[in-house]
């Protein structure tokens, strides 16, 4: 634990602007010098370092986070509070408002995810350009370079479908989704300062998406990493095959993805929360984000506020109803919250601010210890054995094995420790409907779901919604939530006061609402690039 941050905090190499320079107009020559001015990328070894740029230190957790459903206005859970945000962005994205009120030196904000993830494009883009060039010239040969490539290419891929899936709609279907708005999909180095970027679709996107992880996937070799789980090792990769096609609704490539990632005995891979013996919340974290455990199947340490949204006094927290459905949730074979969460639920600082789990915690990492200064880490966990399980048991539903995905759904709860079986009965008999934060409305008819899929969700909404249930808990902390409220076409509702008020304003958030796709940066808009459309176009 103690080498994740060397191995993740983003180097000072003049092209990582590269990726951002057309869209926020901000380069100068730079873009005509190497990526790194100490050293040539002229061997493997300089190309293997290289890419250890190329995964961000930003997650859009919190964007997505205030954005779903994982998250509650204080000022409404406890009416006497007169709670403020961190950031005043915090407001304009809980009330699904364009994010505006932001500098680009704020954690978490929409314009250091669109940087970092850029940035780390340009890594890839980059180490890919020198292995060309190696190839070329003969100073490598394809088997010592092609776990690199395979490395670039399914991390490029990675990086757009994160950046796709946060400031554009959900993937329809490959015809209705040419309507949606993708996002720059850059495969080549910049060369000059001024580039004119095409947002293309999200159809074309998700093309380009698969291309390069399907380029890129079989050439991944872990032997040559020296912690897998801080690289697009074979596990993740196979795990973000498993998502993408998962949002593409291809069922049995998710399915297949999901179990190559899994292995032949998916319970040997969860993880065992029979061997958390930890007394502190650091030596319950050290155990959490060890880079040994086999659930942890990518680890990224962002730079991140996110621990101090739900455990320090704030506005928005995980409170109320969130509250019940994530970190004290009751459950269809579980009562109170997950038996594994038993004595590692802690009180915000101000407890009417809610609750959180241990691995939210944060890593301060000083950089002036006499003055305060330092920076916030939050480890984060992209793919792991538990979200992939989740993944192939939805796979499983739409693919007709319904007794399938409920064993899947019962070997996720007993590896948190619970020991009642599930069965459809169980399940039909907790999701019952109007069941506050349990059950959610789902628009998959509208979504350009086939009418195949749509007749399974609609017999099996019951198995959607512990589906979609056990995926919040898993993923609180990663925004992931987001995803699945725009994918099934779920309306959301937040509830908001301003502090100094008595009234209480209902807000809602419609399945086609506009406002689904997060807007891109005003520095990015500024420079030219199309901004999202906020008149609904169906």
């Amino acid at each position: 634990m103690n080498n994740i941050f060397k191995t993740y905090r983003l180097k000072s190499w003049p092209m990582c602007l590269a990726a951002v320079a057309a869209l926020a107009a901000s380069c100068s020559d730079l873009l005509d010098e190497m990526p790194d001015n100490r050293t040539e990328l002229n061997s493997v070894d300089n190309v293997k370092h290289l890419l250890t740029s190329a995964y961000p230190a930003v997650s859009a957790s919190v964007i997505c986070g205030l954005s779903a459903d994982s998250f509650e206005d204080n000022n409404v859970v406890s009416p006497s509070a007169s709670f403020s945000p961190l950031y005043g962005w915090y407001d304009d994205a809980f009330a699904w408002d364009d994010m505006k009120n932001y500098t680009d030196a704020e954690y978490d904000s929409p314009s250091s995810f669109w940087e970092a993830h850029y940035m780390a494009i340009a890594t890839c883009n980059h180490a890919l350009q020198a292995i060309d060039g190696m190839l070329a010239d003969g100073t490598a040969t394809e088997s010592e370079v092609q776990s690199y490539r395979g490395e670039a290419l399914v991390m490029r891929a990675y990086l757009h479908f994160c950046l796709v899936n946060v400031f554009s709609h959900a993937y329809k279907d490959s015809v209705t989704s040419l309507a949606d708005m993708g996002i720059p999909y850059v495969t080549v180095p910049e060369t000059t300062v001024f580039v004119d970027y095409d947002r293309s679709t999200v159809t074309e996107t998700y093309s380009a998406i698969e291309r390069d992880l399907l380029a890129g996937l079989p050439l991944i070799d872990d032997t040559a990493y020296d912690v897998p789980a801080y690289h697009m090792n074979k596990a993740a990769a196979n795990a973000f095959a498993a998502r993408f096609f998962l949002y593409k609704r291809e069922w049995a490539k998710a399915e297949r993805y999901a179990t190559l990632a899994l292995g032949g005995n998916p319970a040997s891979v969860l993880r065992s929360w029979a061997n958390q013996t930890g007394t502190t919340i650091e030596s319950k974290c050290a155990w959490y984000n060890n880079e040994t455990q086999a659930c942890n199947f990518m680890l990224q340490a962002n730079n991140s506020l996110l621990w101090r949204v739900v455990g320090v006094t704030n506005r928005y927290g995980i409170n109320g109803v969130a509250c019940n459905v994530t970190t004290q949730s009751s459950g269809p074979c579980w009562s109170s919250h997950l038996p594994c969460y038993s004595g590692n639920i802690y009180a915000a600082q101000d407890d009417r601010c809610g609750s959180y789990l241990f691995f939210a915690d944060e890593y301060f990492e000083s950089t002036d210890k006499s003055a305060g200064i330092g920076k916030c880490h939050v480890v984060g966990h992209p793919f792991t054995a538990e979200e992939t399980l989740l993944c192939r048991a939805e796979a499983r539903l739409y693919s007709g094995d319904v007794n399938g995905c409920i064993s899947d759904l019962n070997t996720w709860a007993a590896s948190k420790l619970c020991t009642m079986s599930l069965d459809e009965k169980r399940i039909k008999d907790f999701y019952f409907a109007g069941l506050t934060g349990f059950v959610c409305d789902i628009n998959v008819d509208k979504m350009g779901w086939s009418t195949a899929d749509v007749a399974v969700a609609k017999q099996y909404k019951h198995v959607v919604d512990c589906i979609l249930h056990f995926r919040h808990i898993e993923t609180v902390y990663e925004g992931m939530r987001w995803y699945d409220v725009k994918r099934y076409g779920i309306p959301l509702t937040h509830v908001v006061r301003q502090g100094g008020d008595t009234q209480n304003v209902t807000l809602t958030l419609d399945w086609n609402d506009p406002r689904r796709a997060i807007q891109i940066p005003n520095t990015v808009a500024d420079a030219g690039l199309a901004v999202n459309p906020r008149t609904a176009t169906n």
